[in-house]
């Protein structure tokens, strides 16, 4: 099930980096929200809420880039100057990665890791966050072919039951026809 994966990598990823905070979220289908479907740590009750992609500066910035994004000091970097971090101050995180989902065609959401004190995340620590991001993104697509194929496959036995259907109607009608002419026959005979 895709909710026990997505609490699974979130899980491992926190104790991985070391993380009090670590959150799946996913990019809605329009790209302008995000929603959070996993996560440990956070202590504001708003975090499943959907967000605005402009008001999670971090996401944001690792979305529009395509690349992961590491911050030891949110407050300072220049990287992040005038981006809006709502999540980031309701959680009082300081330092943070951020990394897109990036799917076939597009970016799918965000995997991110933060602490409330100031840490330098090293690069091995991104790159290991990045991975799990890319395993997201696979298993992501992976399950939306999966269900493609699940409604094709109704659909296609649906369209076989109606096919089917049709094909009968005829030969119910003629029989019933049929039916319809023997008691018009019945009739005439007992007059």
């Amino acid at each position: 099930e895709p909710r026990e994966l997505f609490d699974s990598v979130v899980g491992r990823a926190a104790s991985l980096l070391g993380a009090e905070v670590t959150l799946l979220a996913l990019l809605s289908g329009d790209g302008h929200s995000l929603s959070t479907v996993a996560q440990i740590g956070l202590r504001s009750g708003s975090a499943s809420r959907l967000r605005a992609v402009e008001d999670l500066g971090l996401q944001q910035l690792a979305i529009e880039t395509g690349e992961p994004v590491a911050v030891s000091d949110l407050c300072s970097d220049p990287r992040l100057e005038g981006r809006r971090f709502t999540l980031a101050d309701e959680e009082e995180l300081v330092s943070a990665v951020a990394v897109p989902l990036r799917g076939k065609d597009r970016i799918l959401g965000t995997l991110v890791a933060g602490n409330r004190t100031q840490t330098p995340f090293e690069e091995q620590q991104v790159e290991l966050l990045a991975t799990f991001g890319n395993l997201m993104a696979l298993a992501i697509e992976t399950r939306q072919l999966y269900d493609k194929l699940e409604s094709l496959a109704r659909l296609e036995e649906r369209v076989r039951v109606l096919g089917r259907a049709a094909q009968e109607r005829p030969v119910r009608a003629e029989r019933a026809g049929a039916v319809r002419v023997d008691l018009r026959l019945v009739d005439q005979g007992a007059q």
